[in-house]
């Protein structure tokens, strides 16, 4: 842990996810590559990664006692992250896309923007089940932090909300509104959000378990069987399809385990003391900007693409995603430190806080 509170590795693996992230949109938006192995294996996890993370770190915050607390940290957090989300998604849609504003609004991922409006529910959620528990379940003594009944609730909203998000027609929303909400992204994800939370809510259960002699071992089989499933479809059997969902989503389980524990397993090559630590840890600190960004920035190679297609080789596709991915990400990096010289530019735009007097 740094000098400041944060968990050094915490921040390192957001900033590994970020640059996923930015190399699946170079691959798929600017190159038009949307299956390929490394595609495929980075799916996996990428964005549970994302809500795991940001679940861990809800947890690490204070408990919400009061309404009136509710009500700041939704401002905050509605602040930090819708404000942002329209400045540049807006942008986004009028600037390179040449489309209006309801385009934007209607369109099912927002045009790529539409994490940190889920993400931003997640909170809302997490927060009002977080705000009933310590008003329902007090411990004796006034305490107000109830783990049990917390993980219960989580545990049954998560679930909840994953069957709510096949059932969305049959309780009369429209696909029009689910696409204004992003509900069904936000509905699938919200059980690594709530995963992430409970497992640092039992951080030190957590980690006995993945210290398991045999619990990774599992794990990496498992993962491995399942990703190599993933290619044996048959859209036509119900059956089949069902089982291949559930395949999926065990397999974005142990991906995201596999990943958070070399992380953590290696967290000393991760520290403000490596070099590589250090960086990531600075894109990890920075991946809201990067995020909003990077989007205007992807290069158009379709060329590239239908040559790394016609002779699929996963190390060559590795080695220019990445290497784009670093550079665009560096770009906007560059392009944030030159923002946020404003502090009403940092503030509204980054969620950065203004400056002490």
């Amino acid at each position: 842990m740094s000098a400041t509170g944060r968990i050094e590795y915490i921040d390192a693996l957001r900033g590994f996810t970020m640059i996923l992230v930015v190399f699946h949109h170079i691959m798929s938006l600017g190159m038009g590559i949307e299956s390929s192995v490394c595609s495929s294996l980075f799916i996996t996890f990428r964005m549970p990664l994302f809500f795991f993370i940001s679940g861990f770190i809800a947890s690490k915050t204070a408990e919400i006692p009061t309404w009136k607390i509710w009500a700041e940290k939704i401002r905050k957090k509605t602040s930090v992250q819708l404000l942002p989300t329209l400045v540049f998604g807006l942008l986004f849609t009028y600037v390179v896309r040449h489309e209006d504003i309801g385009s934007f609004l209607m369109h099912r991922w927002k045009f790529g923007y539409w994490f940190t409006i889920s993400l931003l529910e997640m909170f809302l959620i997490y927060y009002t089940a977080i705000c009933l528990t310590g008003k329902f379940f007090r411990r004796k003594g006034g305490g107000r932090k109830c783990d049990r009944p917390a993980a219960i609730i989580l545990v049954g909203l998560a679930a909840t909300l994953y069957l709510l998000k096949y059932t969305l027609k049959n309780i009369g929303i429209t696909d029009q509104e689910n696409d204004l909400f992003c509900l069904q992204d936000t509905f699938f994800y919200f059980q690594f959000f709530a995963f992430g939370n409970l497992a640092a809510r039992n951080q030190n259960l957590f980690e006995r378990l993945l210290d398991k002699k045999y619990f990774l071992t599992g794990i990496l089989i498992l993962f491995i069987v399942l990703f190599l499933r993933q290619t044996e479809t048959d859209p036509g059997n119900s059956t089949s399809a069902m089982l291949q969902s559930a395949e999926a989503l065990l397999c974005r389980y142990c991906g995201l385990l596999i990943v958070y524990s070399f992380f953590r397993r290696h967290q000393a090559n991760f520290t403000q003391a490596k070099p590589l630590g250090k960086a990531l840890q600075y894109v990890g600190r920075r991946t809201l900007d990067i995020y909003m960004l990077h989007y205007f920035l992807l290069p158009h190679l379709p060329e590239v693409g239908e040559y790394l297609l016609s002779a699929p080789n996963s190390v060559l596709e590795l080695s220019v995603g990445i290497t784009l991915s670093l550079l665009v990400t560096g770009i906007c990096l560059v392009i944030s430190n030159v923002l946020r010289l404003s502090e009403p530019l940092s503030h509204y735009l980054f969620g950065a806080k203004p400056a002490r007097r």
